[in-house]
């Protein structure tokens, strides 16, 4: 079966529709995902019109709240900052100020690791 290619800027142009299609659902969905007893955060680098920004996730088990900034900086951490249970993250400094429980992903520390799968 032949492979689509999808680009940054495609996947970029889709979030942002979406965001505005879904309107006020989008502020739920976030808080739905701030309330769960556990949550899996992450954010990386995306490249847009020759210009950087940052792509933000915050999911559960059943939801998934992305959003797409032009900075990656404890401030947006702060917004996807949840008041209870369990966020696991990465490394990312951003997020040792908030206050919660942190664990860290462990696979990430197998790229240091001679003859890991990772390395």
């Amino acid at each position: 079966m032949p492979m689509m290619e999808v680009s940054e800027s495609s996947i970029t142009n889709a979030m942002k529709r979406l965001k505005a299609h879904l309107g006020p659902y989008h502020k739920e969905l976030l808080a739905k995902v701030k309330s769960a007893s556990s949550r899996y955060k992450d954010e990386t680098s995306h490249r847009f019109n020759s210009k950087n920004f940052w792509a933000w996730a915050a999911a559960t088990k059943d939801r998934a709240y992305y959003t797409i900034e032009e900075r990656r900086s404890h401030k947006v951490a702060k917004e996807l900052e949840s008041m209870g249970g369990v966020d696991t993250v990465d490394g990312y400094a951003g997020y040792n100020k908030l206050q919660y429980e942190r664990p860290r992903r462990w696979a990430r520390l197998l790229y240091g690791i001679p003859g890991s799968r990772q390395n």
